[in-house]
């Protein structure tokens, strides 16, 4: 293969439709050469090419030839950075197990090279423009559409840092992170503080991740602080893109086996007046909830528990199925908040768990859009607080805010489980020893919440947009959004929402400054517009095949249709509501008059007055779909001789009645009384 060929495969590999919005790390070696050249020669090819250099360089030392390549590039046709492969040979001396010091970069490059030389290879040191310019190509030249990246140097290690930092995590490493995410009982949606993060990553990946990983995340060196700290953000940007998948062979065998783990949250509202405390269950997935929302066992209670979605992606608060009165919201403080608390529901293979603290940490609500106050896993700094404590943990949180907040003091509550109080706290600013709940993460981070997405990466709906959220500040940033400045929202969270009229499919920069450091985030708006032609789109046929055109055979392409429509004809049957709900039960004014559709034919010889819809496992909608001369001829005619069907007749009336909801208007309520009183006498 030849320099340019290894540059592009290298490029696919790395940056790719796969990892947009995504950070990448260019973690190489010889195993990922010899996977790409497809030979176990492949590492010895790839070294003569970059000896070689890139199509067109006439410099002769090996940077020089990565810097020439690197000068005007953009001007020429070319699908990735040209010095790529330097790049990546640069990361791979880094990874070389040779009997060197840690630190001994430049005899392990040379001797990967297969030269007897020492020191620094001449302009090695201008190979920071590279690392910068790789940069600058993900997020303003593709918009982040293949990857995101960024390179962090060792500290004290500015040059050689910029390969070291690739090595922070390997790619079979980031592969494993779920499972260690499901061991250590993370929430994607409220992920735990930096120091948290990184005591857990450690007693949960031991058995995962390498000794060099578990070597970093434990040191305490100044000169591994900043790659540290860069390991533990990129794991939270992995933990906040996991959508709680269980890994394989972690939920048990069998069909009752979960798939899917969340995390549940303890809410509540007060009364302002009496201080009565409202406590009931939420959570909050990464994930689409199943279709007819989810039904969880607890497997204590009798009742199963019950919730569907309600913005973007949070449940309604849980609540008793089919309760005697309408629904009811599962009361929380009636559990023992010190201990989890595991339901599932094992015909969608969920699982939520409530995670055991004797400490627990609310925010308001208002920061998810959600009314009253709601869990959280880690304190922030400059916000308002509510804890809730055990009577053995309160003397230290009773110690620990009086130091550490601007405001702290006993905020009396009833309606908690009993053996809890309660503080409210004010823009804390340490961690208290040994409480998880209450630990500050260090470093300042950015994050865009909320919005619609339109795809991969950070693209979403001009009509909802994200919020800029910004964590862990000691003052004020400075947020700017397209070049102009913007204040934080009214009221005491740290979020900053996007102005309006922000231009449509163009890179919009977030830059957030605060103590010194920048962070960038980048987005982009599009409109909910269809395309005023289809012709890149192929066409497909009623299975969704690619089709070869021109055709004569019906075919769709994008939103347009293409060949002879022809409708089949219509059965003689009367229409009937069968969009409401994907099993309808249709029952007609004579007893045994019954067809559970679509297992069953629609009925044609009878027209049917009712259709219950199913809306979950065991309740029903009523809906009349009759005619005037049901209206005005209620009475029931005599039983047909099919007792089966009558007896279907019956159950679906009579036994089903607790579980059906009746029709809100007087006179067809009336009506479908007397077809369930004609019932029990059936």
């Amino acid at each position: 293969m030849t320099y340019e060929e290894w540059n592009l495969a290298l490029g696919q590999h790395f940056f790719n439709e796969e990892m947009a919005g995504r950070q990448v790390l260019l973690y190489a070696n010889e195993d990922l050469i010899k996977k790409i050249g497809g030979a176990d020669t492949a590492l010895k090819d790839f070294i003569a090419a970059i000896h070689t250099g890139p199509p067109g360089t006439t410099r002769s030392g090996l940077c020089q030839k990565a810097v020439q390549a690197e000068e005007r590039w953009r001007d020429r046709t070319t699908s990735y950075p040209p010095y790529l492969a330097h790049l990546v040979l640069f990361v791979i001396a880094a990874g070389t197990a040779d009997d060197f010091a840690d630190h001994a970069y430049y005899p392990r490059l040379w001797r990967l090279l297969g030269e007897d030389k020492t020191g620094a290879p001449p302009s090695f040191g201008q190979m920071i423009d590279l690392w910068s310019d790789l940069e600058k190509w993900c997020r303003e030249d593709r918009h982040e559409e293949l990857g995101q990246f960024a390179a962090w140097p060792r500290s004290g290690w500015i040059h050689v840092g910029m390969p070291w930092s690739q090595l922070i995590l390997s790619d079979e490493e980031r592969t494993i992170l779920p499972r260690i995410f499901y061991l250590a009982e993370f929430d994607p949606t409220a992920p735990p503080a930096t120091e948290v993060l990184i005591r857990d990553l450690i007693s949960h990946g031991r058995e995962h991740l390498r000794r060099q990983t578990i070597k970093l995340l434990s040191s305490t060196a100044a000169e591994d602080k900043t790659l540290r700290n860069a390991l533990a953000e990129f794991v939270l940007e992995e933990l906040s893109r996991w959508d709680g998948e269980v890994p394989s062979g972690e939920g048990g065998g069998g069909p009752a086996a979960f798939r899917v783990q969340t995390g549940l949250r303890i809410c509540f509202d007060i009364d302002g007046f009496t201080r009565n405390a409202r406590s009931y269950f939420r959570f909050k997935a990464t994930r689409p909830f199943p279709t007819g929302g989810l039904h969880f066992d607890t497997g204590t209670q009798e009742q199963a528990w019950e919730c569907t979605e309600t913005y973007q992606g949070w449940s309604t608060p849980l609540a008793l199925e089919a309760a005697p009165g309408g629904q009811r919201r599962i009361d929380a403080a009636q559990f023992d908040w010190k201990r989890s608390l595991v339901i599932s529901d094992s015909e969608t293979g969920w699982r939520a768990r409530l995670r055991a603290s004797p400490v627990r940490l609310f925010f308001k609500g208002a920061r998810e859009n959600l009314p009253g106050w709601v869990e959280g896993h880690k304190l922030q700094r400059e916000c308002d607080f509510l804890l809730l404590a055990t009577v053995q943990a309160a003397p230290a949180i009773r110690e620990w805010g009086a130091s550490a907040c601007e405001a702290f003091q006993a905020y009396d509550l009833h309606g908690l489980p009993g053996g809890w109080q309660s503080f409210y706290g004010k823009k804390a600013t340490r961690s208290c020893p040994d409480v998880d709940v209450l630990s500050l993460s260090p470093e300042i981070r950015v994050a865009l919440s909320g919005g619609i997405k339109t795809g991969r990466g950070n693209t979403y709906f001009d009509f909802a947009p994200p919020a800029i959220v910004i964590e862990n500040y000691s003052s004020i940033p400075q947020v700017t959004v397209h070049g102009a400045p913007v204040l934080p929202a009214a009221g005491d969270e740290p979020l900053w929402k996007l102005p309006p009229n922000l231009p449509l499919l163009t890179p919009i920069v977030v830059q957030v400054d605060e103590s010194g450091k920048s962070i960038k985030r980048i987005l982009r708006l599009q409109g909910p517009d269809m395309p005023a032609a289809w012709d890149t789109v192929p066409h497909r046929d009623s299975c969704g095949r690619i089709l070869a055109i021109p055709l004569d055979q019906l075919s769709a392409q994008g939103g347009a249709v293409h060949g002879p429509i022809v409708m089949p004809p219509l059965p003689a049957r009367p229409h009937l509501p069968t969009y409401l709900s994907s099993r309808i039960i249709f029952i007609g004014r004579t007893p045994g008059e019954i067809r559970e559709w679509p297992e069953d034919d629609l009925p044609d010889t009878w027209h049917p007055v009712w259709a219950l819809a199913r809306v979950d496992r065991e309740n029903w909608q009523v809906n009349f779909c009759g005619t005037a001369e049901h209206l005005t001829s209620p009475d029931i005619p005599r039983p047909l001789p099919d007792h089966s069907r009558v007896k279907a007749w019956k159950k679906s009336l009579w036994n089903m009645r607790r579980h059906t909801e009746v029709p809100d208007l007087p006179r067809l309520r009336e009506l479908w009384k007397r077809y369930v009183k004609a019932a029990e006498n059936v």
